[in-house]
């Protein structure tokens, strides 16, 4: 860990003096960027350290089959596919900050009656808990990483990219390790 944390300082002294470096951290001084970006780590772990946890919930807490698994979890995936071309529409009226901050709460509060589950809960419930969280992630998720790509010119898009998607997979994995 402290190999990796100064690697990351090195890199990042080196990229700070280069006019033309691999990805450009510079992006990072401009604040919309750099909460958006942030947003989206944060989102990244949400989704991603909760979604290791449900698969296990039916697998080891309700006995299911690997494949019965993966048709139990098709309501999470459907209610982020219900809301996602809403969510566009939102961030284009009211801007991907506001959108992202009431997305993110939604997945909080649609994921902590999962911590108080247990392998009797009622299957519709369940469903339920999944589409609403499925829902909650496409306004929490889309909306940060738009607000990011929006702050940035169209020069700086293709580090931004690859900067706010490093962030959403280290995210994930700080995420599932939390979970």
């Amino acid at each position: 860990l402290l190999t990796g944390l100064a690697a990351l300082v090195a890199f990042s002294a080196h990229a700070r003096r280069r006019d033309d470096p691999v990805l450009d951290l510079r992006l990072f001084s401009h604040p919309t960027y750099a909460a958006a970006s942030a947003t989206a780590a944060f989102t990244g772990a949400a989704m991603f350290g909760a979604g290791l946890l449900f698969p296990l919930y039916f697998q080891i807490g309700r006995h299911q089959s690997v494949l019965a698994t993966g048709l139990l979890l098709i309501s999470l995936s459907a209610g982020t596919a219900l809301v996602l071309p809403w969510s566009g529409r939102l961030v284009d009226r009211h801007g991907g900050g506001i959108v992202s901050v009431y997305g993110g709460v939604a997945a909080v509060v649609t994921t902590v009656p999962f911590a108080l589950l247990d392998t009797h809960t009622n299957h519709v419930l369940v469903q339920l808990l999944l589409l609403a969280r499925g829902m909650a992630i496409a306004l929490a998720v889309m909306p940060a990483t738009t607000a990011a790509y929006k702050a940035v010119t169209t020069a700086q898009l293709p580090d931004a990219t690859t900067q706010v998607n490093i962030l959403l997979r280290v995210g994930g994995a700080l995420g599932g390790a939390i979970f």
